[in-house]
C-alpha cells in the first residue's frame, strides 16, 4: 500500500489559521496564490496588518499606499480584512497614482484620489475605499519629511471621519509644512470629533513650535470636552493642550511625553497632571533635563503614580539628582512601585568621552552611574516603602524583595 504524501493544504482548518498568523506577508502572499482552500483561509490573514514600507523610503512608501488603494478600490471586500496598518503617509500625491504601470492598475480607478485634465472627481469620504475598512482598530501616519499638499479634508486619511470607522489606537508623526499646519490640525480635530472609541493617542508632531495660537484656536475647551472618553493612554509633545481631558472623570491610565525637558514639565505640566487622580505611569523622552529639576512637584501631582520613567540629557549633577533631590520627592510618592533611568545621558563633566551614551550591558560595579547605588537604594525605600524596581543611567535593574535589594541578575544566588 502506497503512503499518502503530507500536504500542508489538508491540514484542519484551526491548524491552518494558527500557522498562517506566523507567517510573513511574502510568505502568505504565496500561499494565497497556491489553491482556492488556501487562498480563502490566507486571504483574511494576510490583509488583516498592513505594513507598508518605511517612510524613510518616500517613494516607496507613497507607491505602496497608492496600491493598497487600487487593489480596494478593485475588491472592496477585501477591505474589512483590514485591522492594522502601519507607516501609512499622511498625503498620496494624485500623480504617483497615475505613475504606477497600467498592468498594475489594470484598468482600476480610484475616485476621488485620481484627478487629470480629463477626469475632475471630489476628494470626498464617499469615493475613499478605505471607508470599507470597518474592522480597522489601530492606524500609525508617520512622515520622516516635512509634509505638504495637506489639506483640511484629510485627502485619503478622510475615511477617518466615517461613523463606521472606530478606532482603538492612532499614531500621528506628521510635521506639516507651516502653509499646512492650520489645516492639518482643523482635520485633526474632526478626526476627533468623530474617533470617540479611541484608547490610545499619540499626536507627536501635532503643532508647530511656539504656536501656542494655533492651538488654542483649533482646540477650545468646549470641544475637547467632548473628545476621547475612552482614552488610556496619552502620547505627545503638547500634552496641556489636551488638558480637558486630563481630569478625574476620564479613565487616562498613562501619559508619556516627548521633547519637552523635566523644568517644563515641572511648571507647565504638573497642574494639569493634577487633575488625572487615576493616572498610573509617566514617562518623559527626548529632552534635556532643565536645570530646575524638582520630581517632588511631579510626584505629588500625580498621587496615584505606580511607574516612572524618563530618558533624557542631564544638566545637573548625579550628587544633587539622586543623592539630594530623589529622595525628598519619593516622600511624596506614596503609590511609586517602579523607576526607570535606562539610557539617561550624564552631565557632559560627570562623563568620559570614552562612555557610550547608551549603555546595552550594565556597566562593572566600579563604573556604577551614580556611584553608590545600593546605600542610594536604601535612602529610596526609605522615603518611599512601596518602591520594588529601579533601574540606573548605567541599565542596571534593582529589585526589592522584602527589605533587601538585589541586581535582578542576582535574585536567589
Amino acid at each position: 500500500m502506497g503512503e499518502t504524501a503530507f500536504r500542508f493544504q489538508d491540514l484542519p482548518e484551526d491548524i491552518l489559521l494558527y500557522t498562517l498568523g506566523f507567517l510573513e506577508s511574502h510568505v502568505l502572499l504565496a500561499i494565497v496564490r497556491a489553491n482556492r482552500r488556501l487562498h480563502a483561509l490566507a486571504t483574511p490573514v494576510l490583509y488583516r496588518h498592513i505594513v507598508l514600507p518605511h517612510p524613510h523610503s518616500v517613494l516607496a512608501n507613497r507607491t505602496a499606499a497608492a496600491k493598497l488603494l487600487i487593489t480596494l478600490s478593485k475588491n472592496p471586500s477585501l477591505a474589512v480584512f483590514i485591522q492594522h496598518v502601519e507607516n501609512a503617509p499622511p498625503t498620496i500625491p494624485p500623480a504617483l497614482i497615475y505613475s504606477i504601470p497600467p498592468e498594475t492598475i489594470s484598468g482600476a480607478r480610484v475616485p476621488g484620489l485620481m484627478t487629470s485634465e480629463e477626469v475632475q472627481v471630489p476628494q470626498t469620504s464617499l469615493n475613499n475605499p478605505m471607508r470599507f475598512c470597518v474592522n480597522m482598530r489601530s492606524l500609525k501616519v508617520q512622515t520622516p519629511i516635512q509634509a505638504n499638499g495637506v489639506h483640511e479634508d484629510g485627502g485619503w486619511l478622510n475615511f477617518l471621519l466615517e461613523p463606521g470607522i472606530k478606532l482603538k489606537k492612532l499614531t500621528l508623526f506628521v510635521k506639516p509644512g507651516p502653509t499646512g499646519v492650520p489645516a492639518w490640525n482643523r482635520f485633526l480635530a474632526r478626526v476627533l470629533d468623530h474617533q470617540t472609541s479611541l484608547e490610545y493617542l499619540d499626536y507627536t508632531g501635532f503643532f508647530p513650535e511656539n504656536d501656542h495660537a494655533a492651538q488654542q484656536s483649533i482646540f477650545p475647551e468646549g470641544r475637547v470636552e467632548r473628545w476621547l472618553p475612552n482614552l488610556r493612554t496619552l502620547k505627545g509633545s503638547r500634552i496641556s493642550a489636551f488638558n480637558t481631558i486630563l481630569s478625574n472623570e476620564r479613565p487616562v491610565k498613562r501619559v508619556v511625553v516627548r521633547g519637552v525637558s523635566l523644568t517644563d514639565i515641572r511648571w507647565f505640566l504638573a497642574p494639569f497632571l493634577k487633575k488625572a487622580e487615576g493616572l498610573h505611569e509617566f514617562s518623559c523622552y527626548q529632552a534635556v533635563s532643565g536645570r530646575e529639576v524638582d520630581l517632588g512637584v511631579l510626584f505629588a501631582s500625580m498621587p496615584a503614580l505606580r511607574i516612572f520613567r524618563v530618558k533624557t540629557s542631564l544638566e545637573i549633577s548625579l550628587d544633587d539628582l539622586f543623592s539630594k533631590h530623589l529622595p525628598n520627592a519619593l516622600a511624596l510618592a506614596p503609590c511609586l512601585t517602579e523607576i526607570d533611568f535606562k539610557d539617561t545621558i550624564p552631565p557632559r563633566a560627570q562623563v568620559g568621552l570614552a562612555t557610550p551614551v547608551v549603555l546595552s550591558e550594565p556597566a562593572p560595579q566600579d563604573q556604577e552611574i551614580p556611584k553608590g547605588q545600593a546605600s542610594l537604594l536604601v535612602l529610596y525605600s526609605a522615603a518611599c516603602p512601596t518602591l520594588k524596581k529601579f533601574v540606573f543611567l548605567d541599565g542596571r535593574r534593582w529589585v526589592r524583595v522584602d527589605d533587601s535589594w538585589s541586581l535582578e541578575g542576582e535574585l536567589g544566588k
